[in-house]
């Protein structure tokens, strides 16, 4: 139950445009590694039906063993065999041949655990891994998309079959405060780790909520438990129905967490997101939304107020935006990939936005969002690298400042100021430079 679920999470993180967010980032590392830890419970499931001859550690550390020679096997073919073979798989130019032998390569990876005595599901972890470091993997996603499906919902039916409908008439009330009681610890436990781990409160809840469901991987590992008979199977039904109610609640949680996690601070007296945004006199027309309240945007914000200009300046740095509030700046803390905070900023009646980010991810996603939402204000974006310059105008920015360029520019006019060449050609020669740079990125 501690495994969570890398396909709904990713699915609604994608969906939402926040897989580059600090919360999404934080949810895909947890992800990985429970992934990764999920091996060891692949290998460790078969052992404990029992059977064995000698001790319990004697035999747990014989299959570990197994377990780590069979995977340095797995990843040693995956390195040196893999790439030549689909190169010439590759060469033939048939769709068919390539999916077959995706297909021969699983089921003799899975073949090679089995006939170690441990899962079939852990040589196909392991080789599906090997083949997502390939340079094939997007053909190979591409081509088993449709037997990706097929398998999936054959696994859920198999999950399914295992499921006593008499068990849920009769405790169902168990089952959905058991459930509920799943999702909080979860969501507390991993707030407070990552929270532990250094990061805002913020952020932290949010990646509890994220991960707060059960797993697709667990599933996987309860219906191999009820194989092995290692878990009766009346408390097995109980528990993937849990899991089940826990998966089913979590889009909900993940595309509302903002909300979630306000009513949570509210609850405990601390201030919230919106909570902050509206103890403070925030504009609501003519003033100007400045995503990222770096030093980039602490300058720009400077030469608003002095020329009198509203503006309302968001940041996902708790530190940061309490630290400048106290200082007399107008800044909320916020995620602006999130349309709903953008609302709650009054972007509908705003002059323009300015987006200062650091990560050009943040950056492409505000835009889409904002474009997206039908808003039509002027958007200026700084971007390090010019190479984004396009793919931002694409996305709807009307202006892309590529930092790395507007710095050689100011450099060179100082050196051309040092050298004696007169300033009106420097503007001219500073203007064409720009001009034919940015022509060359679009």
């Amino acid at each position: 139950m501690a495994l969570s679920s890398t396909a709904i999470v990713t699915k609604e993180l994608s969906s939402l445009k926040q897989v580059h967010s600090r919360h999404g980032q934080l949810s895909v590392g947890v992800l990985l590694f429970q992934d990764l830890a999920a091996v060891l419970f692949l290998i460790l499931v078969p052992v404990l039906a029992g059977g064995a001859d000698g001790s319990l550690w004697a035999t747990l550390g014989w299959a570990l063993l197994k377990g780590l020679l069979l995977i340095i096997i797995l990843l040693s073919v995956g390195k040196w065999l893999l790439p030549p073979l689909y190169k010439e798989v590759a060469r033939a130019q048939s769709e068919e041949v390539f999916v077959l032998s995706t297909l021969v390569i699983v089921m003799l990876a899975a073949w090679i655990t089995h006939s170690f005595h441990l899962s079939m599901a852990l040589g196909g972890f392991v080789i599906g891994m090997m083949l997502g470091e390939s340079p094939y993997r997007h053909q190979i996603e591409s081509d088993i998309r449709i037997i990706k499906d097929i398998l999936l919902g054959l696994f859920f039916v198999t999950i399914g079959m295992n499921i006593q409908v008499d068990l849920l008439l009769e405790y169902w009330p168990r089952i959905l405060v058991f459930t509920l009681a799943l999702i909080l610890t979860k969501a507390l436990l991993i707030s407070f780790m990552v929270k532990l781990a250094g990061d805002n409160k913020h952020n932290a809840l949010q990646t509890g909520l994220n991960l707060a469901q059960a797993g697709e991987f667990g599933l996987a590992l309860m219906a191999l438990a009820i194989m092995h008979k290692v878990v009766p199977e009346q408390q097995a039904s109980f528990i993937i129905l849990l899991a089940i109610f826990s998966m089913a609640a979590s889009p909900f949680l993940i595309r509302h967490k903002d909300r979630v996690s306000q009513t949570f601070w509210n609850l405990l007296g601390g201030p919230g997101d919106r909570e902050e945004q509206h103890s403070m006199d925030l504009p609501n027309h003519d003033h100007v939304i400045i995503g990222g309240f770096g030093r980039v945007g602490h300058t720009l914000v400077n030469l608003l107020q002095a020329n009198k200009v509203q503006y309302i300046a968001v940041d996902q740095n708790v530190d940061r935006v309490s630290r400048e509030r106290q200082q007399g700046y107008n800044v909320v803390y916020g995620d602006c990939t999130n349309i709903d905070i953008l609302h709650s900023c009054h972007i509908s009646s705003a002059r323009m936005a300015i987006l200062t980010f650091h990560t050009i991810e943040v950056a492409k996603n505000t835009v889409e969002h904002i474009r997206s939402a039908g808003f039509e204000l002027p958007i200026i974006v700084r971007c390090t690298e010019s190479g984004d310059f396009s793919e931002l105008i694409a996305l709807g920015a009307d202006q892309v400042i590529p930092e790395m360029l507007e710095a050689s520019l100011v450099i060179g006019e100082q050196v051309l100021l040092k050298l004696g060449i007169k300033e009106a050609d420097i503007t001219d020669q500073l203007a064409q430079e720009r001009s034919e740079q940015l022509n060359l990125k679009a």
